[in-house]
């Protein structure tokens, strides 16, 4: 196995980050990408009934994340466009903070990292601010998926949810807002990364 390049430690460091929406393969591209040599977070978010194989995502990290949309009045499947302004705003200083905190708390001083939470899709700005503040060059690999099946992948997990767990009422997404959904990531997600070296896989 051919392992991924790694700067000198005298040089700069780099984030992978695994853009694309939920269900689209982000966990196995991420796994891949750490099975290749780069740093995966220290402490993981736990596999469970939806992805038993695991998310790869930092726990800390995403937690932070649902507080900031929380803040704003917006949750993970929320279609309407991040508020770009919001990102220069004195309200979202403490989340720089706190997600720089954890970042560092994630990954030490390595010097190759990738990080995955489909939520950044919806403000990568914010994240290429931040690591580019830490002197951490982004780089970016974006998996896609049919949105079709994305959709009909999000439904088979609210079924599996409501299956499992009696107390939870089953609310399986319409698939016109899962679709949106979908468009909302990945324009997202493809417009912020113009410019940056960035790589396309496609779920297949």
């Amino acid at each position: 196995m051919t392992e991924l390049p790694r700067t000198e430690s005298a040089g700069r460091r780099h984030a992978i980050l695994v853009l694309g929406m939920h269900r689209s393969g982000t966990s196995a591209v991420t796994r891949l990408l750490g099975l290749f040599g780069a740093d995966l977070p220290k402490r993981l978010m736990e596999p469970n009934f939806a992805n038993s194989a695991g998310y790869w995502e930092p726990a800390d990290i995403v937690a932070i994340h649902d507080d900031m949309l929380a803040a704003i009045g917006s949750t993970w499947d929320d279609v309407a466009e991040f508020p770009a302004g919001w990102i220069d705003s004195a309200a979202a200083g403490p989340f720089k903070s706190r997600l720089a905190s954890a970042f560092e708390e994630a990954f030490g001083s390595s010097s190759l990292v990738v990080l995955k939470d489909p939520r950044i899709c919806r403000f990568t700005p914010l994240w290429i601010s931040i690591l580019e503040s830490m002197g951490i060059e982004p780089l970016f690999v974006i998996p896609v998926r049919s949105p079709l099946e994305v959709a009909a992948s999000l439904s088979v997990r609210e079924d599996r949810h409501s299956a499992i767990d009696a107390s939870h009422a089953s609310s399986t997404m319409p698939e016109a807002k899962a679709l949106l959904l979908w468009l909302r990531h990945f324009l997202d997600a493809e417009h912020h990364t113009r410019g940056f070296a960035r790589s396309f896989i496609s779920y297949e």
